[in-house]
């Protein structure tokens, strides 16, 4: 089944489909697939990389299925698109994609549809996405950030920037989401975080983030929220460290003037 030059540490993972025959059947759901976000709005597309990486790790021709579901920022999915993947790679231009919202979540599966052997546990997919304004040259690549999953535990979660650092022409935005993918229906607003920006003097100042239902994002313009932040960041290098319960890993940061931008996730 596999090639000479397959990965050994990957293909371990494979079992023959006919020995399992009630789990290969619901491999979709083994599948948990990873998440990200999107832009789509008047200034910036988004573009989704899928990879066929089974095949290149594999070295053997492993058909796969792709499914990809598109989140509205109030969490409800807006749209789905599951195909056959058509040789080693598909990109998904979301300006095609009809029903979207400005921003939201995008959850990718790429399923190995192989008769013979599947993958008998839940696993993750790997894919990229490409922030970009029409007529630019200019684009941000991003890669796929963790599956969706919730503790609801009391364990705070912590992600800090490296050192970022807004010029005096631009603003900077954050694009956060609920970690959770529980139904909305009668579910809490259990994720929480707030922001601290720590300057050069090694001040901090907080700005705390409205609690986020499963799967909801929010685009933070971070000037707005706080009207004293330019004045504290200045145009120096500033880290920035997000801390609370359930969000998604990671928020992306993107700082932009309206026609050029720059973007990390945290």
């Amino acid at each position: 089944m596999f090639g000479p030059n397959a990965l050994p540490f990957f293909i371990k993972e494979f079992v023959p489909a006919r020995t399992r025959p009630f789990l290969s059947r619901n491999r979709d759901k083994l599948a948990l697939g990873n998440i990200s976000y999107y832009l789509q709005d008047d200034i910036f597309h988004t573009r989704v990389y899928l990879y066929n990486y089974f095949r290149f790790l594999c070295d053997t021709d492993v058909p796969v299925r792709y499914k990809v579901e598109l989140y509205t920022r109030a969490g409800t999915l807006a749209a789905t698109r599951a195909e056959k993947m058509r040789g080693d790679a598909e990109i998904l231009e979301l300006s095609e994609v009809k029903g979207l919202d400005a921003f939201g979540v995008i959850r990718v599966r790429i399923i190995p549809d192989s008769p013979e052997v599947f993958i008998p546990h839940a696993h993750s997919t790997i894919f990229y996405n490409e922030y970009y304004r029409p007529g630019s040259p200019v684009a941000v690549m991003a890669h796929s950030l963790h599956i969706p999953a919730a503790r609801h535990s009391n364990a705070p979660f912590v992600r800090m920037s490296p050192a970022l650092l807004v010029p005096a022409d631009s603003r900077p935005f954050l694009l956060i989401a609920s970690g959770c993918s529980f139904n909305q229906w009668g579910h809490p607003a259990c994720s929480t975080a707030y922001l601290t920006f720590i300057n050069e003097q090694g001040r901090g100042r907080k700005i705390v983030v409205p609690p986020m239902k499963p799967l909801q994002t929010q685009r933070l313009d971070l000037f707005a929220m706080d009207g004293g932040l330019r004045e504290h960041i200045g145009t120096r290098p500033f880290i920035l460290k997000v801390t609370g319960k359930e969000f998604l890993a990671k928020p992306f940061i993107f700082i932009t003037n309206g026609t050029s931008f720059m973007g990390e996730h945290l």
